[in-house]
């Protein structure tokens, strides 16, 4: 505890949240320390930047909806979306899933008949950049279906 303490001591923390539409349009944020400009990239954890010989480090906690988490796997950021629905509901309609950028519908017929199921649709989620802003993969979308099948009379 006090190693940390003293690590602290000379270094700075700032927490960020940014938003789903953010990471997926690869946004940074501008972040002003006395007369220093930090460009924080917004998909990244955590961003360390250095000023007058001390650390400088940002976190990026997004503010994601309560079915929405990113999880970072194999150097890949994926975006892992749950989904509850019924019986019913899917039989009247497809399933939708809206994000920024992309509308991804999931047709009843290639859903299979249990509670659970996982989707994935790969290279359409987060644009995996390294730190020369060139892209090395784009994440997946992984849907996590859940249907309840109890029929109400």
């Amino acid at each position: 505890e006090d190693i940390i303490k003293k690590k602290l001591e000379n270094n700075s923390i700032t927490i960020l949240n940014p938003t789903l539409t953010n990471i997926l349009n690869n946004d940074t944020f501008k972040l002003k320390i006395e007369d220093e400009i930090f460009y924080v990239p917004l998909w990244k954890d955590i961003s360390i930047f250095s000023l007058n010989n001390e650390m400088i480090y940002v976190k990026c906690i997004p503010d994601l909806p309560d079915n929405i988490n990113i999880i970072k796997d194999n150097n890949n950021y994926n975006i892992h979306i749950n989904i509850n629905t019924t019986l019913k509901s899917i039989l009247k309609m497809p399933i939708e899933i809206n994000i920024p950028n992309n509308n991804i519908i999931i047709p009843t017929e290639h859903l299979k008949i249990k509670n659970y199921q996982k989707i994935i649709f790969n290279n359409k989620g987060i644009n995996n950049l390294n730190d020369q802003l060139e892209s090395i993969s784009i994440g997946s979308i992984i849907a996590h279906i859940y249907i309840d099948f109890t029929v109400s009379s």
